[in-house]
C-alpha cells in the first residue's frame, strides 16, 4: 500500500473487526462499519459475506477468499457478480476436475 502512495494513519484507515468466532455478532459488527462510512468492506467469503450483505447494498464488499459464493447462492454468478460485491475466491475443488478434463484432451491415452 506504501508504495501506491498510502499510508496509514494518514491518508488511508483501516477498521479491522473480529467476531471472536460468535457468528451472532457478526451482523452487528457490519452495521458498525457502515455506520462509520468505511469506504470499502472486506470479508473472508460465507458466512461474513452474507452479514455484510444484509446491511448493505451500496458499501463495496470485497471477497478475499473463501468458497465459491455463486455456489452458495450468495451471487449470480463468479463473472458477474452484482450488487456492490466483488473479489476472489478459490475454487480448487472446481479447478481440479476441469484440469482433470483438459489433461485427458491433451493426452487422450492416459
Amino acid at each position: 500500500m506504501r508504495e501506491l502512495g498510502y499510508n496509514e494513519g494518514k491518508n488511508v484507515a483501516f477498521e479491522p473487526r473480529y467476531a471472536g468466532g460468535k457468528f451472532e455478532r457478526l451482523p452487528a459488527l457490519a452495521e458498525e462499519l457502515v455506520r462509520l462510512k468505511v469506504a470499502a468492506i472486506v470479508t473472508s467469503g460465507g458466512v461474513t459475506l452474507r452479514a455484510a450483505m444484509k446491511v448493505t447494498t451500496t458499501v463495496p464488499i470485497v471477497i478475499a477468499t473463501g468458497d465459491d459464493p455463486a455456489a452458495a447462492g450468495l451471487v449470480p454468478s463468479l463473472a458477474r457478480p452484482g450488487g456492490n460485491v466483488t473479489g476472489v475466491t478459490s475454487l480448487g475443488v472446481g479447478l481440479t476436475a476441469k484440469r482433470f478434463e483438459l489433461l485427458r484432451e491433451v493426452v487422450p491415452n492416459l
